[in-house]
Order: C-alpha cells, then structure tokens, then sequence
C-alpha cells in the first residue's frame, strides 16, 4: 500500500518534472529523501514524515554548485549530499543545509587517465567510507575518498565478466560487496569489496 507521496509532476515548488536518483538520509521525524530532477537541474529535498519540501539544491547552470545533467545522488554518514553531474563531469558536494562546498573531477578531456572521473553516474558509499562512482564513458567503476583522491578501480569496456558497457548506476551491501548496473550489456554485476569480479545477474 502507499504509505507516502513526495512532489507531482509540475514546475512548481517542491514539484518534479523528470526524476532520476534518489537517496535516503536519517531516522525519525528528521529523515530526509533527495530526488535528482534532471529537467529543472536541481536536487529536491523532502521531510519524509511530513512529505513536505525542505529544500531545493542546486539549480541549472555552469559554475560552482550548478548543473548541466544531474543524475544520481547519494548522502554521507553526515548527512552530505554528493551529486554527480553527467554534463560538467563533476560530483557536487553540499553540506547538510544545501549550501555548495566543493566539486570533485570536472575533468572534460575525456581521456581516462588514473583518477579520472568523465561521466559519473551512480553513487553509492562503502561502510569504510569512500565513495562509489559508475563513470559511463570509463566504462568502469571508481573508489574515491570524500576529498575525491583515488583508492582504486574496477572494469574495463567489454562484454566479459568483470567488463562494462555503460555503467549506470550502484549500489554497496553492508559487507562492502558492489553491485553496477551494466546498462548496455543488460545485466548487473556484482563484485567484492575489493572490486574482484564475483557474479552477474541477468
């Protein structure tokens, strides 16, 4: 059964136009839900008790805490929101309130050297910590720290296991296991905290 219902479809306050990611921050009466709005260029932030609005992230445009193509969004074990942006090759960092702090990659070279992060995607958090990114155009999956600095990386174009063909989107288990959303090739992958590859679904 329904038990709660965020936005509506409109250009209004608090509404949504065409959603992508989302994440969920908190317990209680304080927990908190992000929706990505792609169209609008902005993060939606609801109360999820209440359903109501409590904040707008971001909006579109080119400069710092601004977007081209937010897509996904995930919170920090501090309530802070990260933010990737397919279309200025960032991740945007916001603290707990909404207000921007920093960026991470916005490299637009398109040449995936070591650290790189071109086309982020999904995000996701480990229990250690570091952040998760799907990059689409590496077709590979990189382990940040929250400062952005390298930890390591997993996957390669292809077809075979432990290969990625457009990355979309993932997800960490609570024994630090990741599962990527391998879109073009139709299936998710699943490999250990270490980025070993360990099974595919689908």
């Amino acid at each position: 059964r329904v038990v709660g219902r965020y936005g509506g479809k409109g250009g209004g306050p608090g509404q949504l136009e065409s959603m992508c990611g989302i994440a969920l921050y908190g317990e209680g009466s304080e927990r908190r839900l992000a929706v990505v709005d792609a169209e609008k260029g902005c993060v939606q932030v609801y109360n999820v008790e209440s359903g109501e609005c409590v904040a707008t992230v971001g909006s579109k445009g080119d400069g710092p805490g601004l977007f081209a193509s937010p897509a996904c969004v995930a919170y920090n074990c501090r309530g802070e929101l990260y933010v990737s942006d397919l279309g200025r090759a960032c991740i945007a960092v916001f603290d707990a309130s909404g207000a921007y702090m920093r960026s991470l990659g916005e490299n637009r070279s398109r040449i995936c050297g070591e650290n790189d992060i071109i086309q982020p995607a999904g995000l996701a958090f480990t229990p250690e910590g570091h952040l998760v990114v799907a990059d689409r155009w590496c077709d590979r999956v990189q382990v940040v720290r929250e400062d952005g600095s390298f930890v390591r990386e997993f996957g390669s174009e292809g077809a075979d296991e432990g290969e990625l063909d457009g990355p979309r989107d993932v997800a960490v288990s609570s024994d630090g296991s990741v599962f990527v959303t391998d879109q073009e090739n139709a299936r998710v992958q699943v490999f250990d905290s270490s980025g070993v590859f360990v099974r595919s679904i689908g």
